[in-house]
């Protein structure tokens, strides 16, 4: 085996992403190596120091190989929250459209506002009490009634009236009705 020189630092050995770029140093010499910690000088076995790489690089490894996973509550929450825009989304439509019905309908009935008004103008203006009484009197012949002809009728019982029920009209016959009917007919 031929033996390799390399200049390392005192923390090259707590820096594990060099770790590849480590020479191999040669296993016949042990070496003293220096703790930056503890500023102490210590002998290293060239076995011992062979582990720890071997260490070093399976640590590497087993880092690059670790796979991340996605949490399924956080898929959950997040299908959740895009649902909620989406409705979010619905509503913010149907309120756009339904405000712009709101201002057409409001259009409208102030078109109708004042159509009516124009009509009921014109309704008075064509019903004159004074044209409509001389137009009866003139082409009519109409008079005003004398005291003679006024007859004031005055009763002693009260009115009545009945109306009369046929099976087509969508009226209830049941019971409660009858007897209903029997006792308001006792009633002078």
């Amino acid at each position: 085996m031929a033996a390799r020189s390399a200049t390392l630092s005192g923390t090259s050995a707590y820096e594990l992403e060099h770790v590849g770029a480590i020479p191999e140093i040669p296993l016949e010499r042990p070496r003293r190596r220096v703790y930056p910690e503890t500023g102490k000088r210590v002998k290293v076995n060239p076995q011992t120091e062979e582990r720890l790489r071997e260490w070093a690089r399976e640590r590497s490894a087993a880092r690059t190989v670790t796979k991340q996973s996605v949490s399924p509550f956080a898929v959950v929450g997040f299908f959740c929250i895009g649902i909620m825009l989406v409705i979010l989304l619905a509503s913010y439509i149907q309120l756009t459209e339904l405000s712009a019905e709101s201002a057409r309908l409001e259009t409208e009935l102030s078109e109708l506002n004042d159509t009516a008004q124009k009509l009921n103008i014109a309704y008075t203006s064509a019903f004159n009490m004074a044209e409509i009484e001389s137009y009866a009197r003139n082409n009519l012949g109409m008079s005003e009634p004398s005291s003679s002809q006024i007859y004031y009728l005055e009763s002693q019982s009260e009115d009545r009236s009945y109306i009369l029920v046929t099976e087509g009209d969508g009226r209830d016959f049941g019971i409660l009705t009858t007897i209903m009917d029997f006792f308001s007919s006792l009633r002078p």
